[in-house]
């Protein structure tokens, strides 16, 4: 089994939710499958990412994933009851819905987080000359997704309309999580799998402009969820990520230090040279002579004068 995905950053294997909610489905389902970051669409089997690939079978979208791996026994959500799939089937159709059309928006219709993060980002990752045309490429497709959903809106509400239903959404999943570890017993399932690929992008990305990374942070248990997940089945990634960090601080603490070294090493140079030679005049091991010269002492250069007084000699 592969799956290709895009790249991760910020302690997390991949920063595309649609990707990070098909590989932890994958860990929870205790499925053996290599995973490929190829970060060029190009390579990917379909032209798009996540693609997972089995045999011949080549399938993008998580419910047939999730089937696909059902029909194997893979699936994490074998024990749940009846009542526990319609309600998480719920779930998942409220998160399509509202919190998806979010993500999207704040990833690639802000303009701010557009240019000063998504578009770098993914520049910077895509191989050339790709990276010139498909982080706009895929702007454009999402531009046209949300106008379809919101074409009998001013496009200055549509902001609004978009955080304020996805707020509600994560609001609701707060309150269905409450103490717990998962949404279902004390293994995760493919809700869990949904929420946290969604969920672990929107904290963890540097995002300029995000009030909803905002409302995210004030659900202690949804951070705890997160993080929960993270240590879980994506340990490397963090532990890389923190050890990556610590590095840079130490970097940047030699840089800062460096130039206010070298600065004081100056000082104190010529503070030392200064105090000896003070010492040495005022002991008398150096001395200085000063004369004074008036212009009355300054004799004149004639050289009519110097070729008399050669004559004579002769």
């Amino acid at each position: 089994m592969e799956v290709y995905v895009w790249s991760g950053d910020w302690g997390l294997p991949s920063i595309e939710f649609n990707c990070l909610q098909l590989m932890t489905l994958i860990k929870i389902s205790g499925v053996q499958a290599e995973i490929k970051k190829v970060n060029n669409p190009f390579g990917s089997p379909t032209g798009n990412f996540p693609v997972f690939k089995h045999c011949k079978r080549k399938l993008t979208k998580f419910q047939d994933v999730l089937t696909y791996l059902k029909d194997r026994n893979y699936c994490p959500d074998l024990n749940l009851t009846s009542k526990q799939l319609a309600e998480s089937f719920a779930y998942r159709n409220m998160i399509e819905e509202k919190l998806y059309t979010a993500l999207r928006y704040i990833w690639w219709i802000d303009k701010k987080n557009y240019i000063e993060m998504t578009r770098p980002w993914y520049s910077k990752v895509i191989p050339f000359p790709f990276n010139y045309y498909y982080p706009g490429h895929i702007r454009r497709e999402n531009e046209n997704i949300i106008s379809s959903l919101y074409s009998d809106m001013e496009e200055a509400n549509i902001q609004v309309e978009v955080y304020k239903e996805a707020e509600k959404c994560l609001t609701c999943l707060s309150n269905r999580l409450g103490d717990a570890d998962f949404f279902y017993g004390n293994n995760p399932t493919s809700l869990d799998a949904i929420v946290y690929g969604c969920l672990a992008p929107l904290l963890k990305a540097p995002f300029p402009s995000n009030v909803l990374q905002n409302h995210l942070k004030a659900s202690p248990n949804l951070i705890k969820f997160i993080m929960g997940i993270t240590r879980r089945y994506f340990l490397r990634e963090l532990q890389e990520y923190e050890k990556y960090n610590q590095q840079t601080e130490k970097n940047s603490a030699k840089l800062d230090i460096f130039p206010n070294k070298i600065r004081n090493q100056i000082f104190a140079g010529i503070f030392a040279t200064a105090a000896m030679l003070s010492y040495g005049i005022l002991s008398g091991i150096f001395s200085l002579s000063i004369t004074s010269v008036g212009v009355g002492d300054i004799t004149e250069y004639d050289e009519d004068t110097e070729y008399d007084n050669e004559d004579s000699s002769d």
